[in-house]
């Protein structure tokens, strides 16, 4: 499985990287809106991990521009925005999960995310 990284944090972005390669997943990073927006169109993913804090085009304008593609692909919002009106917000826009990290859990997160993609992909052959 092909999956479209978009994380600003290097040290979130590169734990969460080899998490998903020693899980046998295919991954591409890339560290800004921007980039991320440019990638959805390019290749194909079969998911995407989402966080909304991103530098040049933040993660929402993201996220609205890869659902107008028309594409079916899936994406799992992690981020530290915890507010009940952003987590409306994300799934409002086609989000298909919204984690919340959390310094606690920014440690962890690519485990949860992962169980969140296999949730996400299952609803999607279903």
């Amino acid at each position: 499985m092909r999956v479209l990284l978009i994380e600003d944090d290097r040290m979130i972005g590169a734990a969460v990287e080899q998490a998903l390669k020693d899980a046998a997943y295919a991954v591409d990073w890339v560290t800004d809106g921007a980039t991320a927006i440019h990638a959805a169109e390019n290749e194909a993913y079969e998911l995407a991990l989402l966080d909304l804090g991103l530098p040049m085009t933040d993660g929402r304008d993201v996220l609205r521009h890869l659902r107008a593609l028309g594409r079916r692909l899936p994406v799992i919002i992690v981020t530290a925005r915890d507010g009940v009106d952003d987590r409306i917000d994300g799934l409002d826009l086609g989000a298909d999960d919204y984690l919340v990290s959390t310094s606690k859990f920014a440690n962890c997160w690519h485990g949860c995310a992962l169980c969140c993609a296999a949730r996400a992909l299952e609803r999607r052959r279903c």
